[in-house]
Parts: structure tokens; C-alpha cells; sequence
């Protein structure tokens, strides 16, 4: 009996979840279709009936990570009347956040919480280093990512905090710079640090109360 659309989308679902969890627990070069394919508890068989290839489900887990992460799904929590616009990344233009969304943003965002995830993590913190010596392909879908989420936030920026002048990009990039660097260090308390330090200097920036949380 053929597979119905429901059940095969849910295989490839299964197969990103678990290509989500090994990819940023190992990396993209010590993690094969084998290891993917028994963590999602399917056989290799299965593999290529939704990707041509490691590299391309690689690219496909960075959509996926980027619909089902802390941010994206914080965003859908606080603001519920924003939905993605496609079923494999979310689209800048489909989210406006209110003031109290996008503060708590940031707070979720610069937590050790975050950092410590193992399921709904963001693709541009935790994939990387990994992701820079990755195929074009590769690159250009963590670039996608990035771009959105830089447009976010700028939208963010250029309207409720216009007169600050602030720079969409480069408070992009310290969001998801601290949040690598915590991951890569091995001290819990400079890591703490760390995203507290960036957290207070976002809020500075914005002309916000210091988060207290």
C-alpha cells in the first residue's frame, strides 16, 4: 500500500528532527546517513525517498531548525497572530512584534537556557563554525536564515527605536555571536557572564531598563 502524504511527511519530519540533534551535538563530517537514520529510528532505505543526499538534508535541517527554534517559536507564542508564510523557513515579513515581544525575545534569546538546549535551537548559533567550511548550498541556506532574522529585527528597530540608529545587523550578530561563543566555552559561570554582559549592553542600546530576569 502506498505511503499516504501525512505519513511521509512525518518520516521526513522524524528524519530532520533527528538530523538536528546529531548535526549540532557532532557536526556535519562525524555524523552519516546510518546514525541519522537509527536516531530516527527508520531504516537507511527510507533516506533517499526525501533527500538526494547528506549535504542536502544538512541544508534542509538548517530550514527546519530555523521554523522550530527558540526564537521562531517564541514568536509564535508571544505572538500569535504571526504565522510562517511556508512550511520550510519563516519569512521576515510575515512577523511583527510588539515591544514586550521582542524584549522577551532578546531575554529567551541571551539565556543559558538557550545555550543548553538540545531540541528547538537556533541554526545560526549552534551550527556556525560548521557551517563555514560547508558546500555553497549549504551556505547560502544559513545566509537565507541569518538575512531573515537581521530583518527582524531591523524592522524592529527602524520603527519602534528609529531614533536610535541602531544597526539591524550588527545587534544580529551579537545575538547569535555570544550565543556560539557561550556554547563553545567550557565554563558555565564566563558563559553566564557573557550572555549577561551582551543582554545588558542590547538593552542599553535600545535605552531599556537592564532585564532583571
Amino acid at each position: 500500500m502506498p505511503l499516504t502524504p501525512e505519513h511521509k511527511e512525518k518520516s521526513r519530519e522524524k528524519i530532520l528532527s533527528a538530523a538536528s540533534k546529531l548535526f549540532t551535538a557532532q557536526g556535519f563530517e562525524n555524523t552519516s546517513i546510518d546514525e541519522i537514520m537509527l536516531e530516527a529510528e527508520m531504516t537507511r532505505g527510507g533516506f533517499y525517498a526525501h533527500f538526494s543526499s547528506k549535504a542536502d538534508l544538512y541544508k534542509e535541517t538548517i530550514f527546519s531548525m530555523s521554523k522550530n527554534s527558540r526564537l521562531a517559536k517564541a514568536i509564535e507564542t508571544l505572538n500569535d497572530s504571526d504565522k510562517y508564510k511556508n512550511d520550510m523557513e519563516y519569512s521576515a515579513n510575515s512577523m511583527t512584534l510588539n515591544n514586550d515581544c521582542f524584549l522577551e525575545l532578546i531575554e529567551r534569546y541571551l539565556s543559558i537556557g538557550h545555550v543548553n538546549l538540545d531540541i528547538n535551537q537556533c541554526p545560526l548559533a549552534f551550527l556556525a563554525t560548521d557551517v563555514a567550511v560547508r558546500e555553497p548550498s549549504i551556505r547560502s541556506a544559513y545566509t537565507t536564515v541569518f538575512g531573515n532574522m537581521a530583518q527582524i529585527i531591523t524592522q524592529k528597530l527602524d520603527t519602534t527605536y528609529k531614533e536610535k540608529q541602531l544597526d539591524g545587523m550588527a545587534i544580529t550578530g551579537m545575538l547569535v555571536g555570544s550565543v556560539a561563543v557561550a556554547r563553545a566555552i567550557n565554563d558555565t559561570k564566563m558563559a553566564e557572564e557573557l550572555l549577561a554582559s551582551c543582554k545588558q549592553l542590547v538593552f542599553h542600546l535600545l535605552g531599556e531598563p537592564s532585564s532583571t530576569r
